[in-house]
């Protein structure tokens, strides 16, 4: 090996503080971009590959039960390229811990007639029996094993024994995990013995072509209810949620792109620190680049060993880091299809992932070093060979050094490191731009936490009280009102009244399902936020307040307009006084009426749909506890409920959905803030070899270990803060961006701008840590230099 090679080996591992500082620096870039690659490269393909391969219906009809004459009058309307029927029936199931949760059993043919929103059998291919039931995997966390007994209480409060037969995939339905609702298939015969009907009442079907356009699927499934009409059967509502593609798509695909710019942030992050250690090792081998310049070496030969020490780095932390990437990026996306509901394929190696991982690793290190390299070199002898080791910016000539020098209130130990934080104004800014780009991130994502809480409470504002019972029918507002209160536990009751409807369009060619939801006129348990317009109000009549979904579909429509819709196959003018706005995708869209005008209209007067129930604690145990005595007494009573949510219930449930893309940001905040950490520490130790002589000097006017290792820990200190105040001011634009992709993707508008205290003294904490961590080792090597080293120093 000839001398030159020999030096950039030792230069490799002779001082291992600065490779493994290099290494770590390109190795984050490497590792994070591969992990996200990967998980967009195997996980967006594989749901769609398997969501394909279910031949998924583009939306759902339920109507009165029916037989397989009107299916075949359902595939004549032009558009559609197939239709088959299921049969349903709402319960609840009675989990293991003897809590109740939201059971929908769907009645299913033999899994070889099943053409439409197939499903794979994941424990048993063997056919299903009577009172049996297989259960979607989504479930399995509920802890049901096959061959168990599962109790089924129905609406009138019978109890049903189900024996679980295995799980099954349905990748055509929202998982437990984000709707609280436990999906079972069962036989025909088996829904009949439940309750319900053996004839269908959910039309499937699938369109011919433009598969993703929820325009084209709603006016076929339009005609289709039309037709289903003049068969002088009713349809009860329409269910088209993103057609032709998986329900997570879009959040994916949104999340994705979040997680791929913060991964690129994290690589641009790293370019500073290669160039802050460039600089070092330049500063460091000054006098053995005049050395070796003297003695014949010229500009391309010093350049070519750097380069290849820089390309050494870069190769090591590919082979580290790429492995690594692979399998975490695949674990990330085991946990995806496991939490959203796909099949994933084995690991596979992305080749796209590995090119980008060689570039990040090997060409962005060679390109961001060249500038620091070249301005090492091309150094003549003289100055290379007179350099001693002190910083060459003398200190005082700008307008902040200045200012520096009048501080007198300060110990002499913390104005010292204050001067020497901007002794180096250009390393400090690239510094500050690495830690200051990680703290913003950090408390954005916060601030995106707080703005998810915000939007959460909001949606609860409109739907939910301690507890909701939906019943099966309607009931008379008094009667049940008298029942509720007479559970001990109970503080406030509210009857609901709710009911469907068909928009009509102004010329009558299109029509919107809508649901009604009618509160009391004196409800304290809905907290509308109004767009524009008003509340109404007790003395209205027709009037209606309509969302920002139905604006969605009916851009057209404004405060003080009219609108008609058909209730119950009859034609009625409503007039809109007000728009509200709530997050998230509700099908069908609600209007908000008058009770009395709404009970009027459907020939229901007194009568609700549904109880929302206030208690006097707000926990779960106390939920349960009244919401189980209170359906034994509507048992007894024969009422039939269809549906019971408790309160807590619902928050958890949506905070869990949520909470899983927090943590992903969180994570790559993190490690935005160890690269900013890992610039810290290269940065101390630069400046430490900057100033081996003035460290001298102070050790031989009497400053001990104790007083150096202060300044230097003091002087990273001082450029947390700094970059924790710039942090704070940067977090802004960025909540800002956060909050509308995210928005968008999942709650279909931006999120309110939240901007919290928990964020910024969380990252105050950080960086001091951090920065104080990043400085110790430096002190420490600072604090154990001798006299005679430092004056001696080359």
């Amino acid at each position: 090996m000839s001398p030159r090679w020999k030096k950039v080996f030792q230069d490799l591992w002779g001082n291992k503080t600065r490779t493994l500082l290099t290494m770590m620096s390109i190795a984050v870039g490497v590792f994070v971009v591969g992990v996200v690659t990967y998980v967009g490269a195997i996980s967006l393909p594989d749901m769609e590959a398997d969501y394909g391969s279910a031949n998924a219906s583009s939306a759902l009809i339920y109507t009165d039960p029916f037989d397989d004459t009107l299916l075949t009058s359902v595939r004549s309307v032009p558009g559609v390229s197939g239709a088959e029927g299921r049969t349903n029936v709402q319960a609840q199931m009675v989990l293991p811990d003897g809590n109740k949760t939201p059971f929908y059993a769907q009645g299913i043919p033999p899994a070889s007639k099943m053409l439409i929103n197939r499903f794979q059998i994941a424990l048993t291919d063997k056919p299903l029996g009577k009172k049996e039931m297989y259960l979607d995997g989504s479930s399995s966390l509920l802890g049901f094993q096959p061959g168990q007994a599962v109790n089924i209480v129905l609406p009138d409060g019978k109890i049903r024994v189900l024996t679980f037969k295995g799980y099954i995939h349905d990748v055509t339905t929202i998982p437990y995990a984000f709707t609280g609702e436990v999906q079972g298939y069962v036989t025909p015969d088996t829904i009949e013995w439940l309750g319900g009907s053996k004839d269908n009442n959910v039309v499937l079907f699938t369109v011919a072509d433009q598969k993703k356009d929820s325009k084209h699927v709603n006016q076929v499934a339009n005609a289709i209810s039309e037709k289903i009409k003049k068969g002088n059967a009713k349809v009860y509502g329409i269910s088209a949620y993103a057609p032709g593609r998986h329900f997570a798509t879009d959040i994916f695909v949104a999340m994705m792109a979040i997680l791929y710019i913060l991964g690129w942030l994290t690589v641009f992050l790293s370019v500073f620190l290669v160039i802050n250690t460039i600089n070092s090792l330049m500063a460091q081998h000054t006098r053995q680049i005049g050395i070796m310049k003297s003695i014949g070496g010229n500009v391309s030969q010093i350049v070519t060993m750097y380069l290849t020490l820089i390309s050494s780095f870069g190769l090591i932390s590919f082979i580290i880091s790429a492995p690594l990437a692979g399998f975490f990026g695949y674990q990330v996306c085991l946990y995806m299809s496991g939490f959203v509901n796909f099949n994933l394929r084995p690991f596979h190696i992305v080749p796209e992932a590995l090119v980008l991982q060689a570039l990040i690793a090997f060409l962005i290190p060679v390109l961001s070093s060249l500038i620091p390299i070249l301005n090492g070199v091309h150094m003549t002898v003289r100055e290379a060979v007179s350099s001693y080791g002190v910083g060459q910016n003398p200190y005082g000539r700008h307008l902040i050094d200045r200012a520096l020098e009048r501080v007198r209130f300060l110990s002499r130990p913390v104005v010292i490191s204050l001067r020497n934080s901007f002794r180096r104004k250009g390393r400090l800014a690239l510094t500050l731009i690495t830690l200051t780009l990680g703290g913003a991130i950090f408390i954005a994502v916060f601030n995106l936490w707080g703005a998810i809480g915000l939007t959460m409470s909001q949606i609860e504002g409109y739907f939910m009280a301690d507890i909701n019972i939906n019943f099966t029918r309607q009931h008379r507002d008094q009667k049940i009102k008298d029942l509720v209160m007479s559970i001990p536990g109970v503080v406030g009751y509210e009857g609901w009244k709710a009911s469907s409807g068909v928009m009509l369009s102004d010329d009558k060619k299109g029509q919107l399902d809508i649901s009604f939801l009618a509160p009391p006129v004196d409800s304290t348990l809905i907290h509308p936020i109004l767009t524009s317009g008003r509340w109404l109000a007790p003395g209205d009549q027709n009037a209606i307040v309509i969302g920002n979904h139905v604006i969605k579909e009916r851009p057209d429509l404004k405060v003080d307009d009219d609108v008609i819709i058909k209730v119950k196959e009859k034609e009625y003018s409503f007039h809109i006084v007000g728009i509200y706005r709530v997050a998230g995708n509700i099908i069908p869209p609600i209007v908000y009426a008058n009770k009395d005008y709404l009970a009027r209209i459907t020939d229901t007067p007194g009568q609700i749909s549904e109880a929302r129930i206030i208690t006097d604690q707000h926990d779960l145990e106390t939920q349960r506890r009244v919401g189980q005595a209170l359906q034994d007494l509507f048992k007894s009573q024969g009422i039939q409920i269809s549906y019971v949510q408790m309160g807590v219930e619902w928050r958890q449930q949506q905070i869990s959905s949520t909470d899983v893309m927090i943590y992903f940001f969180l994570v790559m905040a993190f490690l935005i803030a160890l690269v900013g950490g890992l610039g810290l520490t290269g940065t101390m130790g630069m400046n430490i070899l900057e100033r081996f002589r003035e460290i001298g000097v102070m050790r031989a006017i009497g400053a001990s270990d104790s007083d150096i290792q202060q300044i230097v820990v003091l002087e990273g200190i001082v450029i947390g803060i700094i970059s924790w105040f710039l942090g704070v001011i940067l977090s802004i634009p960025i909540t800002f961006i956060l909050n509308y992709g995210v928005g968008v993707s999942m709650f279909a508008y931006p999120l309110d701008f939240v901007f919290g205290y928990q964020g910024i003294i969380a990252w105050l904490v950080g960086v001091t840590l951090i920065a104080t961590l990043s400085s110790i080792v430096p002190a420490i090597n600072a604090s154990r230099l001798t006299i005679r080293e430092v004056l001696a120093y080359e």
